[in-house]
């Protein structure tokens, strides 16, 4: 019997087929977006209150507002995905008008003129190649939806402010 051979029989011996059992299945999480909206849901309702935004770190009045697509005076995760969609589009949107020579990248000059882009262009260049390809404003876009001062990773807040 070879050495390996006789460490696998031993290992058996010693653990007992538990020890080779398959893993887990690992169990789907939600996004962590979902986390952060439900962990701001303190009621368990699936929406969120102004008072449950504003202490949850989400939006500012008026995205609040705007996000809040039936007025009703909630917002539903359903209603924030479709902002976050939007806001995104139009972002990729603008990179494209802007990218004047279609090399699929905006650089300081093509976002010099009448662009959003030129005002974040340093916090999109991810990469600090000196030019925002759609990738790069696709994560600056979702990026932006977050408060840089949360105290757990990700909390929504569609432009930044808090109430």
């Amino acid at each position: 019997m070879t050495i390996a051979r006789a460490c696998l029989v031993l290992a058996v011996v010693l653990l007992g087929p538990t020890a080779f059992a398959a893993e887990p299945e690992p169990q789907p999480t939600p996004h962590l977006f979902e986390q952060a909206f439900q962990k701001a849901d303190t009621n368990d309702d699936g929406k969120l209150s102004r008072d449950e935004a504003k202490k949850g770190g989400f939006f500012s009045a008026e995205s609040f507002k705007d996000t809040d697509y039936d007025s009703d005076g909630n917002v539903t995760l359903f209603e924030l995905g479709k902002a976050v969609t939007k806001s995104t589009k139009d972002w990729l949107d603008e990179h494209d008008e802007h990218d004047h020579d279609d090399d699929g990248h905006v650089d300081k000059n093509e976002a010099k003129f009448g662009s959003r882009i030129y005002t974040v262009f340093d916090r999109a260049d991810a990469n600090k190649d000196s030019k925002i390809d759609r990738d790069e404003i696709k994560n600056y876009a979702a990026q932006g939806y977050y408060s840089e001062s949360a105290p757990y990773p990700l909390v929504p807040n569609i432009i930044n402010e808090k109430f």
